[in-house]
């Protein structure tokens, strides 16, 4: 399944490989369906961790307060 990507990640470099890899471990580690927007929150959590400097991690914060959940 090819998901579309939210332009805030894309910049980040994530990709839909990324997406479906991130999917497949949250559906591992519960029982509940997992939606896209938990997906989402987890790869712009992981991009925070990535960030290599602070402008950086300030756009992915900003990115992660206005998206809607």
């Amino acid at each position: 399944m090819t998901i579309s990507i939210p332009e805030e990640l894309y910049a980040f470099g994530v990709t839909s490989k990324d997406y479906d890899e991130k999917r497949s471990v949250l559906a591992k580690s519960t029982e509940t369906e997992i939606n896209e927007n938990e997906v989402f929150w987890d790869l712009f959590q992981d991009s925070a961790e990535k960030a290599v400097n602070y402008e950086i991690l300030q756009m992915l914060y900003w990115n992660m307060a206005s998206t809607d959940s």
